[in-house]
């Protein structure tokens, strides 16, 4: 190995941050900086397996007049997100997480956003977009 290699690689070393931008009982907002897509990813990975929610857990159907079987009305209903466990139907509501079974993974409710910084070298002229540019000329720096 070079001395360019491990020996200087720490201070050159970018660590992430995490900035809470809003907190409340049932919501936080966050930005995470200078880590990978894969990291902002398997974090929210793993807030959707480990944030309990409440799941149908238990359903009898006493009469089905429909074309689906029992079993995949079951399996539809546990799969609804609820905010509450007061129902007015027979139906058991149990806190669970989804690292347990898919019907508590709290679906579409941990997303991140890749937001870009883009800095240029030198003073910029305003350019139309590429879809706007008539034929010719692009916008270049000035020279």
């Amino acid at each position: 190995m070079n001395s360019y290699s491990l020996a200087n690689a720490a201070r050159y070393a970018v660590y992430p941050t995490l900035q809470i931008v809003e907190q409340k009982p049932e919501v936080i907002e966050f930005y995470l900086r200078n880590a990978d897509a894969s990291i902002a990813n398997a974090l929210r990975r793993a807030i959707i397996s480990e944030v309990p929610t409440l799941a149908i857990d238990v359903v009898s159907i006493r009469e089905n007049t429909t074309k689906y079987p029992d079993e995949f009305l079951v399996h539809r209903l546990g799969l609804i997100p609820l905010e509450s466990s007061a129902f007015s139907c027979e139906m058991q509501a149990v806190k669970g997480i989804g690292k347990i079974h898919t019907k508590w993974s709290s679906v579409a409710t941990a997303t991140y956003v890749n937001v870009s910084h883009i800095s240029i070298g030198f003073p910029t002229r305003a350019c139309k977009p590429f879809w706007l540019q008539a034929r010719g000329k692009n916008c270049e720096p000035p020279s």
